[in-house]
Parts: C-alpha cells; sequence; structure tokens
C-alpha cells in the first residue's frame, strides 16, 4: 500500500486535483520531448518520475531548485507537494479488485554526511531512510543490490534499471521510486470475442493484432478532433482512459486545457469497443528530455546547487533513469515503473457508438477521485511487445 504521508501543515492547501493535473502537465511535457525523438510505443509514469525528482528537489538550492520546481509545475516546497500528493492516494483499496504498492528508496556513499532537514524529509515524507553503502570502492556490487530491491518492488517487472556504467565511483547518492499496480476491469473483455484485426500506422501497411471487443457503458468524450474512452476498474479506484488518434491536436488540448479537462468531461454512454491487447516496455534515460524542459542547472558540474543535502562534497544530477512495462489484456491491465535519480559529486449520454481502436493512440491510467496520472503513453504498434 501506499506510504502514509505525514500530516498536512496549515494554512493553504494545494487541491489534490489542481496538484495532479501539474503531474499530468509534466507528463505530457516530458512525453512530448520523447516523441520528438522517438517514433515508436512510448510509456512513462508521470507520478513516479515526479516524486523521484521531488525527492532531488528536497536537496537542491537556489535557482537549481527553482528549475526543478518549474518543470514539474510545482509552486510552494517540495515538502508541501509530496505530501498532499501522498494523501490523495493513501486510501484502503480493495485487495482483491486492485493492487497498488509503492516504495521509496535512497542510498547513500558511507561516510557522506546528510543536513538533517534533507534525510527528515525524505524519511518523514517518503519513508526513505538512508542505506549506508559504498560507491567509491564497489560500485558495481551496490548497483546490483539496488536493481535487486527495485525488481522486489516491481513485482519482478523491472529487473535492470541501472544498466552497468550508470553509477561509478562518483557516486554519492541514488535516490528512487517504484511502484506496481494490477486492476481488473469492472467486467472482462470476453476471450471468444478477440480476433485478429488490421491495425493503422502511419506511412505503414496495417499490422495483423489480437483485437478485444466489449459492448458496455463507458465514460466517452468526442472532443475537437479526438475521442477518449474510459474502461473503470472493478475497486472504482483507476481508470484506463484511451485517447484517439495520438496526433497533434489532441497534445495541443492536453497542453492547453490539460488532462482534467477530458476526464471531467467524460459521459456514460453505450458503446462497442474494439481495443488492442498491448504490451509496452522501456529503460532509458530522462537527462536530456529533463534539460530540454528546463531542469538545466541541476545536471551542470559547475552550477549544481544541491548544498541542501550536504556540505561535504559538490554535487550534480549525473542520470535519470526511468523504467516500465505495461500489458493490457481482456481481464484488466498489469504495469510496473521504477524511476531512479543519481546524484554524484564533481571530483572523485449519447447516443450508441462503435469505437474502434485501430490506429495509433494515447493512453493514460488515473486515479479517479483526482485524475492523477500514474501511467501515460502512446500506441503506435500493438504488435510490437
Amino acid at each position: 500500500m501506499f506510504t502514509a504521508a505525514a500530516p498536512l501543515p496549515t494554512g493553504e492547501r494545494t487541491p489534490p486535483q489542481d496538484l495532479a493535473e501539474r503531474i499530468a502537465r509534466f507528463g505530457v511535457d516530458l512525453y512530448q520531448a520523447i516523441a520528438a525523438e522517438e517514433h515508436g510505443n512510448i510509456a512513462l509514469s508521470p507520478y513516479s518520475i515526479a516524486v523521484a525528482l521531488q525527492m532531488v528537489w528536497h536537496g537542491a538550492a537556489g535557482e537549481t531548485a527553482d528549475e526543478i520546481a518549474a518543470t514539474l509545475h510545482q509552486t510552494g516546497s517540495p515538502a508541501d507537494a509530496h505530501r498532499q500528493l501522498f494523501s490523495m492516494l493513501n486510501t484502503e483499496l480493495p485487495g482483491d479488485a486492485l493492487t497498488l504498492n509503492t516504495a521509496n528508496t535512497l542510498w547513500v556513499q558511507h561516510g557522506l554526511h546528510l543536513h538533517s532537514a534533507f534525510a527528515d524529509a525524505l524519511h518523514t515524507g517518503y519513508d526513505a531512510s538512508p542505506h549506508r553503502t559504498d560507491f567509491i570502492r564497489d560500485a558495481e556490487s551496490v548497483r546490483q543490490e539496488i536493481n535487486r530491491v527495485i525488481a522486489g518492488q516491481t513485482g519482478g517487472h523491472i529487473v535492470e534499471l541501472l544498466d552497468q556504467g550508470s553509477i561509478g565511483r562518483l557516486t554519492r547518492l541514488v535516490l528512487a521510486n517504484a511502484c506496481y499496480l494490477l486492476l481488473r476491469w469492472d467486467e472482462p473483455f470476453p476471450p471468444e470475442a478477440t480476433t485478429e484485426q488490421p491495425f493503422h500506422i502511419p506511412d505503414r501497411e496495417p499490422v495483423a493484432v489480437p483485437m478485444m471487443r466489449r459492448k458496455a457503458v463507458f465514460g466517452y468524450l468526442r472532443g475537437d478532433g479526438y475521442e477518449a474512452v474510459s474502461l473503470p476498474d472493478a475497486s472504482g479506484q483507476l481508470a484506463v482512459t484511451i485517447l484517439l488518434p495520438a496526433g497533434p491536436k489532441l497534445l495541443a488540448q492536453l497542453r492547453k486545457r490539460g488532462l482534467l479537462s477530458i476526464l471531467a468531461n467524460l459521459r456514460p454512454t453505450e458503446l462497442t469497443l474494439t481495443l488492442p491487447r498491448f504490451r509496452l516496455h522501456g529503460n532509458s534515460s530522462l537527462n536530456t528530455m529533463l534539460q530540454q524542459l528546463g531542469i538545466r542547472r541541476a545536471f551542470d558540474k559547475g552550477r549544481a546547487e544541491f548544498t541542501n543535502i550536504t556540505d561535504d562534497e559538490p554535487l550534480y544530477l549525473s542520470n535519470v533513469v526511468h523504467g516500465i512495462e505495461l500489458a493490457v489484456d481482456e481481464r484488466g491491465a498489469e504495469a510496473a515503473a521504477a524511476t531512479a535519480a543519481v546524484i554524484s559529486t564533481i571530483s572523485l449520454s449519447l447516443p450508441p457508438r462503435e469505437v474502434t481502436v485501430d490506429r495509433p493512440f494515447l493512453f493514460a491510467i488515473t486515479h479517479s477521485g483526482t485524475g492523477l496520472p500514474l501511467l501515460f503513453g502512446r500506441v503506435q504498434d500493438p504488435s510490437v511487445t
């Protein structure tokens, strides 16, 4: 289950929907940066990446902190944002219908003195106490241990988040978030209704993929140049929303008005939905994309300001790595995501409709109460596994 959050401070509080929308906007920004470089399937967890960066934000100062906050579309302090984020998800979730777990971890070089405010913030707000280790003498063993822990936290799905060479003798901290979810549809797709059908990819011949089919009442919205269909899970806590087609007009809508503007306008509609089974996975560094979005000083050895972490050594953000795996089938969806931030030292009711998802589409898995995007991405070719 989600780690219990510390009580929110008195005074003004950011409404949960507002905080969820900020993370959703960050997710769309990052998706666009990735899509500009990659033309195939894309999947990312805005939630996991935002939590990892919020942990980094706690240790940042000056313009370094300002850039992280601006990229995350956050205001105020990282402590306020994180406490609100966890409080919106810290609910009793039905174990039979939904599994939703998250964990945060912190590995620190033995002998590095952490400022108490930084250590306390990560322990209190993220349940992440320092694991003292030795990057200097045996970084490879530490890398393998971090990967083992994250694999356990993600149900064995993210097994090699940090590849060889991603940490080394100059690494001083690794801050990581891992999450795992397993949801079941409120009604499964009948397996006998799944048939091979064409999926149309621009500038390519169609590919034959297994297409699921079910007639039911779904959340539905026809917008300006797009359609949205929402599939609730059996617990009522999460939903998978399909956004079709995955084009520039839809992305412009998401950037201008936000994901919540779509989710809030879904209406119960009887549909016959045809949807491909799909499986996505990936593991990549986010350094270039995050710098394009505005987090620049943190990666700059000469200008990074992480004085809120320690006074022992000058530090900079050397790598942010994200891994994800998602499978959607007739029964529901299973997903795992993990993000590691590596910090190193500088030296040493409409009428019935038919919706057929037979061309590239976006998807989002969101918390039903707030719209917080746990996963977001694009299916360009569901035949690729």
